[in-house]
């Protein structure tokens, strides 16, 4: 059977995505609940959440966690910056600077930042999500196996076929 993975227009949100955001917050905070923010891709939205007044007065007591796929790197200081050649970091440069400049030594919140490279360190079988009804996992494992069957081909580039597909993938 065929699974909807968006939700009707008529459950959607109807209100700005940073009030949604807040509203988030307020609720959870009402409630007793924590949050983790999970960062999937640029950070433009987090630097202005993180910009907004609201933020420092609810955030300390609700969010615990601030996850963002990115990268890092360790300076000639030893201290850990943001790395401005990884892909989420690279679209808006400067407000995931702004956003791993206020987090880095937020002692309020854990902040978290994963790589690409850190996916080869989750080992799960590939059939793992196959019985699954969740739409995401159908998704996953609808494209798991030419997924795969691609990144095998791409880390088996010599790299001159890498500089002739324009390949950024490291060797």
């Amino acid at each position: 059977s065929s699974y909807q993975y968006l939700a009707p227009e008529s459950e959607l949100y109807q209100g700005q995505g940073h009030e949604l955001i807040f509203a988030t917050l307020q609720e959870a905070k009402a409630s007793g609940h924590k949050l983790a923010f999970v960062c999937g891709s640029s950070l433009t939205d987090m630097a202005a959440v993180l910009r907004d007044p609201r933020w420092s007065q609810i955030a300390p007591s609700v969010v615990s966690h601030i996850v963002v796929m990115g990268g890092a790197v360790i300076d000639n200081e030893g201290d850990v910056r943001m790395d401005s050649e990884a892909a989420n970091n690279i679209i808006d440069q400067t407000s995931a600077g702004f956003v791993y400049d206020s987090l880095i030594h937020d002692q309020r919140f854990w902040f978290i930042v994963v790589t690409r490279h850190a996916v080869t360190q989750c080992h799960l079988p590939r059939g793992a999500l196959d019985s699954s009804f969740h739409p995401v996992s159908r998704c996953l494992a609808g494209n798991a196996k030419p997924t795969l069957q691609q990144l095998w081909e791409r880390c088996h580039r010599t790299e001159v076929e890498r500089l002739i597909a324009h390949d950024s993938l490291a060797m």
